[in-house]
This record gives C-alpha cells, structure tokens and sequence, in this order.
C-alpha cells in the first residue's frame, strides 16, 4: 500500500479526482440506492429488510477494508455495527454474514461508508414520518464530520490518472457491488423484482 500512496499522490486543484471519482462511481451508487426504493417509499413496512442489508452490507465493507493510508476509523465503524446489531436484535432479526475474500482500499470503503452517512438525516425524517417509534439508532447522525472531510481531503491529494487513482476508483466500484451482494441476501423478492424495473 505504501507504493500504491507514494506514486499516487499528487497536489491537485481541490475536487479533482473526489469529483471524478463521484461522477464514475454514480451508476454504481444509483443501482444500490434503487434496491432500497420500497423502503424509502414505506420505511414503516420494509424497515426490517433495510436494517438487515445495512448490517450485511456494512460488515462486509469493514471486512474488506485493509489497513494504512489514514485513520481507521475503527471506532465509527464499531459503532454502527453495535447500533444495528441492538435494532435488529430488539426487532428479532438475525442477519447472515457475507463471507468474502475482498480486500479493497481503505479509502475507499471510508468513501462508501462515511459518504453514505451524509444520506441518513433525510432518511430519519421519512422513517419519522412513517410513524417508526422509537427510530431505530441506525439512524443518528455522526456526531462529528472530521472523518468525512478527512476522506474528501486524501481523494483531494490523489492524482488524476495516477495508479492509486485507478486502484481507489476500482475499488470504490466493488465496495458498491459487495454491497449489493448483501442487498440480495436479505432483501425481499418483491423488492428485488421492483429494483431490476
């Protein structure tokens, strides 16, 4: 990893490869977002189906990240592992696990995971809406954005068309599919039906 940060950072003007990275990584975002269309539609009835993917999907990103280049983020990434495993278990779920050998960049998987928080404020106020009581603690906002910037900061020092470039963008598109994988596991077929339309 050490060669792969040292050939690939460079000093590029802000927004860069984070926006090419975003505009690259758009399909891949759009098809997992749309997996989740009943949910959003009806948060109240398809709510245990989303904690579950949530739980699925995100343990297998923290699985396959591998260590080094900047924080761990450990302590976040725990945490949201704990509050799902406290809402599903009040709710009598029991997701699987999604055995995989993926390894993919840190940075990465802190893009796919941290980004996604950003989402989970306007995802509360529909669970909110549908009359979901108590909200589930998956829902909290980070308490703190320092970890998001941090990860906007290293993709801002990433050099356009540089090896770590390809590796980080790469990556970034099989963190999404992993994800989707975990999607298929647990999500209902009628779901599933809605999301290939």
């Amino acid at each position: 990893m050490k060669n792969q940060e040292t050939s690939g950072v460079a000093h590029q003007p802000r927004q860069g490869f984070r926006m090419a990275l975003r505009q690259a990584s758009r399909p891949a975002h759009d098809r997992t977002e749309a997996m989740f269309a009943e949910f959003l539609d009806d948060p109240a009835a398809h709510l245990d189906d989303y904690l579950t993917a949530q739980r699925v999907g995100i343990a297998a990103l923290v699985m396959a990240r591998s260590e080094g280049f900047g924080p761990s983020h450990r302590t976040i990434y725990d945490r949201l592992l704990r509050d799902l495993d406290a809402d599903c278990g009040e709710r009598g779920l029991n997701p699987p696990v999604l055995m995989h050998d993926l390894r993919l960049h840190p940075v990465a998987v802190d893009y796919i995971l941290l980004g996604a928080r950003l989402g989970t404020e306007v995802i509360r106020r529909r669970v909110i809406e549908a009359g979901v009581d108590p909200v589930p603690r998956h829902f909290r906002k980070l308490s703190d954005a320092t970890p998001w910037r941090l990860v906007c900061d290293r993709l801002d020092h990433i050099g356009l068309g540089t090896p770590l470039a390809e590796v980080v963008t790469a990556d970034v598109a099989s963190g999404f599919d992993l994800f989707a994988r975990a999607v298929h596991m647990t999500l209902s077929d009628a779901a599933m039906r809605s999301a290939a339309e």
